[in-house]
């Protein structure tokens, strides 16, 4: 019989994702504690979700997802519960005005700290995907960048700003591309910067800029929708380059054809910012 994580492989979920599942399931299994073959209930699901003290809500429904479907593969059921995941705030995002974003970036000195918070907003990318990028993950010709193994697994192509067409490429032939990460580990030379520096340099620039606000490297990706938004783009086309399966909650997912993507405009190329 597959464990766990080897049926979640089988499926190809993501590293992270199995990562995670079976860090819940190891805790329900601990909170349930019955014999291998005694059939689990949706009284023990009921008890464990209850027993959680997240304050995050979504970590709440990640535990529940989890435990869900090692119901699902582990004990081969449909586990039909009455009980939904967790009730998520509906809470608007987070943005950037257009003049917190000059102030950030001009801000910033540093010129790959100043490229990586650049490529987040100008792109949409989410921090992991910026601290992962690759030289041959950018498309010079086209003004695109094809993000990889994305969240769900999925690729995408998104836009890169014509404004730091001609940056990136100075500073891949400065730096070069010795590991072929466009931002390499300070420490592992195999590997690429951590999401935590990413943070820690976002942090640092708002406070020379003078942003009292907290800004997370989310926050640049929900500008970057915001400001497309604003500018009149289409919102299919910001739902595909955001990576976002569905339109609203419900909505089904509209694909839009990767060869229109070039012809946006970034939001980074619309700014009078001295780059």
């Amino acid at each position: 019989m597959l464990s766990f994580e080897q049926e979640l492989k089988l499926r190809n979920y993501s590293k992270k994702t199995i990562s995670l599942y079976t860090y819940f399931v190891s805790k329900f299994e601990q909170f349930v504690d019955k014999p291998p073959f005694e059939e689990i209930t949706e009284e023990d699901v009921k008890e464990f979700i209850l027993s959680l003290k997240y304050s995050n809500k979504n970590t709440t429904n990640l535990a529940y997802a989890a435990v869900k479907t090692y119901i699902n593969l582990i004990h081969k059921k449909q586990l039909k519960l009455s009980l939904k995941g967790p009730r998520e705030l509906k809470k608007l995002p987070k943005t950037l005005s257009r003049i917190e974003v000059i102030k950030l970036l001009d801000s910033t000195n540093n010129i790959a700290h100043k490229l990586l918070l650049e490529l987040m907003y100008s792109s949409g990318l989410r921090v992991s995907e910026a601290c992962s990028l690759k030289y041959e993950d950018i498309n010079f010709e086209n003004s695109t960048i094809h993000i990889k193994s994305a969240k769900g697994n999925k690729d995408r192509v998104v836009i890169l700003a014509k404004k730091l067409r001609s940056q990136l490429k100075s500073y891949l032939t400065l730096r070069g591309v010795d590991n072929g990460f466009i931002f390499p580990s300070g420490r592992n030379p195999l590997g690429h910067i951590t999401t935590r520096s990413a943070q820690e340099i976002l942090k640092t620039s708002a406070k020379k800029a003078g942003i009292k606000k907290r800004i997370t490297p989310h926050m640049l990706r929900h500008s970057f929708g915001t400001h497309l938004l604003e500018n009149g783009t289409d919102i299919r086309y910001i739902q595909r380059l955001l990576g976002h399966k569905n339109l609203e909650t419900t909505a089904i997912y509209t694909q839009v054809a990767d060869a229109d993507i070039k012809d946006i405009v970034s939001p980074l190329d619309k700014l009078h910012l001295h780059i």
